[in-house]
């Protein structure tokens, strides 16, 4: 038993102090180094998804509009009633 907690009792010199904490230094230095490339990864992670969202919001709106339009078209051509066509789509149809 005394053998394995013998070299945590021995006091190490001053070099292998030095050592140690060198070692520790460089350690941490690269795990910040680490973190801070995988919270840079995110944020470009977080605006593309962003953008891809606020794509799909204007392409959402675009086909209800689209939609909207074509009922109202369908309606236009089974209906005898008239319609204000460019009010609907936006241009008149051709004669």
């Amino acid at each position: 038993m005394f053998h394995k907690v013998e070299p945590y009792l021995a006091i190490p010199n001053i070099s292998q102090l030095q050592r140690q904490g060198a070692d520790i230094q460089s350690k941490v230095k690269e795990l910040d180094e680490i973190h801070q490339s995988l919270r840079n990864h995110d944020k470009l992670k977080d605006d593309a998804i962003s953008q891809l969202s606020d794509q799909l919001v204007a392409l959402s709106t675009r086909l209800q509009e689209i939609e909207r339009r074509q009922q109202l078209l369908a309606r236009y051509i089974i209906c005898s009633r008239p319609i204000d066509l460019k009010r609907i789509i936006g241009f008149r149809l051709p004669n």
